[in-house]
């Protein structure tokens, strides 16, 4: 059988890449719930971390189906150092300035590697099928994070802006 370590190399690859970013974002949106400012804060973080999960899990199926992996190898068959997710995700948030400004930089960098991934699937239905969807998702995130952004202080503008600069 298959690891998924058969997978690197390949095209694969960035959609494990998009898998694990969107896992690993889908969790700080589950720790960083309670920390929410409002009502819609909690709502939204909510419905984030279901989109980046639920699109994880079907690009998981999908990459095992295709690479003949164990089932469920990829989410509990890994250990963290084999997680293909972006750097900034790597520590934990500091604050609310600093969560706002790295899940806008994710989405961001998750939006990019999408677009990529659509460019070279060709005719591949179903990785066409499932981008579209998260390209549907995306939209309302980028609508939340800009939003948080717009809504930081003037103090928490700084901190954000320091947050960008550590975490790229």
């Amino acid at each position: 059988m298959a690891t998924f370590r058969d997978i690197l190399g390949t095209p694969g690859e960035d959609q494990l890449a998009l898998a694990d970013g969107r896992w690993i974002l889908g969790h700080w949106y589950v720790k960083v719930i309670c920390n929410g400012r409002s009502v819609g804060d909690f709502t939204s973080l909510a419905g984030m971390l279901q989109e980046e999960l639920g699109q994880t899990r079907a690009w998981f199926q999908i990459l095992e189906d295709r690479y003949g992996l164990v089932p469920l190898e990829l989410e509990h068959g890994r250990q963290a150092d084999d997680v293909l997710s972006p750097e900034a995700l790597d520590a934990p948030p500091e604050s609310w300035a600093d969560f706002v400004a790295t899940a806008t930089i994710a989405e961001l960098a998750l939006l990019s590697l999408s677009e990529a991934i659509k460019e070279r699937a060709g005719d591949d239905e179903e990785v066409a099928g499932l981008l579209e969807k998260s390209f549907q998702e995306e939209f309302f995130h980028q609508l939340l994070v800009t939003g948080w952004l717009h809504d930081l202080g003037a103090r928490e503008a700084e901190d954000a802006a320091q947050a960008l600069r550590r975490r790229l």
